[in-house]
C-alpha cells in the first residue's frame, strides 16, 4: 500500500465514523491524516539509514516505495484494536470495520 493508498483507507474509515460534515470535522480530518504521512514518511527516511537490502529485499532509497514495505506490516496490527469495538457496534458494523482494508468507493 502506498503513502497515499493509507490516506485514502484512513480517510474511508473517518468518513464512516464521522458523521458530521461541516468545514471544522473535515479540516481535522485533513489536518490528522497529514500528521500521518508526515510519520511516516519520517519513519522511512530514518529506517533507510539502516536498511540492508541484502537482508531485507527492499532495494529502494526512495522513502515514499519504502514506506509501503512497512505500512503494509503494520496494517496487520490495525485489527488489534478493532477488536476492542465488539459488543460496543452491531455484529455487520464489526464485520465492516474488520474488513475496512478492503472497501472500495463507488
Amino acid at each position: 500500500m502506498s503513502t497515499p493508498g493509507a490516506l485514502h483507507l484512513a480517510l474511508i474509515l473517518a468518513q464512516v465514523y464521522i458523521n458530521r460534515e461541516t468545514t471544522d470535522t473535515f479540516e481535522w480530518i485533513f489536518d490528522t491524516l497529514r500528521e500521518l504521512e508526515c510519520q511516516i514518511l519520517g519513519a522511512s527516511w530514518s529506517l533507510l539509514k539502516t536498511n540492508q537490502p541484502k537482508y531485507s529485499g527492499i532495494y529502494t532509497e526512495n522513502p515514499a516505495e519504502f514506506a509501503t514495505c512497512f505500512v503494509k506490516l503494520c496494517s496487520v496490527h490495525v485489527l488489534c484494536g478493532i477488536k476492542d469495538f465488539r459488543g460496543m457496534v452491531s455484529d455487520a458494523d464489526f464485520w465492516c470495520l474488520q474488513n475496512f482494508q478492503h472497501l472500495k468507493s463507488h
